[in-house]
């Protein structure tokens, strides 16, 4: 079934840099519109994007298509609100992943918001869950899965593992360079259906960039 979006992306500010369409947003906006927003929100993705995500949706028109087809494309990159700033989005501010993950956690665990979390290594993924439990009192965990690093099987696939825990937000963990260059339509297929928000490393949380 196709996905039909349920708010207006036309409302949202943009900066077009290079071809990529980055939201000319800051936090508080941007943590503002997610809250105001969320239950519209299921089955549409965010992109966390930088100056690399950037140059590589330059070079590889299928890969720009998937930084603009989602609700927002962040800018997680300095340099990207730099130039907005430039082109007179005064208001434009660098708007990082891991910032962002701690306001979601923060409103999540008071409102009672379930999170899925999909990548990386099993053991990152086990650190994730001691420290959120730990600075996030309250917050739900639905689940976590590691998937091996290649094209997954049928019986690997996110979709069928994640829909049964009902969860409003998906995060989506895995190391930028790996995930552009060997897994865009493997992840894109597998994890269409749920609000994902796509983001490296933080202290704050114990991910990290290693990939097996």
């Amino acid at each position: 079934m196709e996905y039909k979006r349920k708010v207006d992306k036309r409302l949202i500010p943009t900066c077009n840099i290079m071809g990529v369409d980055i939201a000319a947003i800051n936090m508080e906006w941007l943590v503002r519109y997610l809250e105001k927003n969320i239950s519209e929100l299921k089955g549409d993705y965010i992109c966390v994007s930088n100056v690399h995500t950037t140059v590589i949706s330059y070079e590889d028109a299928v890969y720009c298509a998937i930084q603009n087809g989602g609700l927002m494309a962040i800018p997680d990159g300095g340099p990207l609100s730099t130039v907005g700033k430039k082109r007179g989005h005064k208001n434009m501010e660098r708007t990082t992943g891991p910032s962002l993950m701690g306001e979601i956690f923060e409103i999540s665990a008071k409102k009672g918001y379930r999170h899925y979390f999909y990548g990386s290594k099993k053991e990152t993924l086990e650190l994730l869950y001691q420290k959120l439990i730990s600075n996030y009192p309250g917050i739900q965990i639905a689940g976590m899965y590691s998937p091996p690093f290649r094209a997954l099987t049928k019986d690997e696939d996110i979709y069928g593992n994640a829909d049964k825990y009902k969860t409003r937000i998906m995060e989506e963990y895995a190391r930028a360079f790996y995930r552009e260059m060997q897994f865009i339509d493997p992840i894109s297929k597998s994890i269409k259906g749920f609000f994902r928000i796509l983001r490296c490393c933080d202290d704050r949380t114990g991910l990290d960039y290693t990939v097996p």
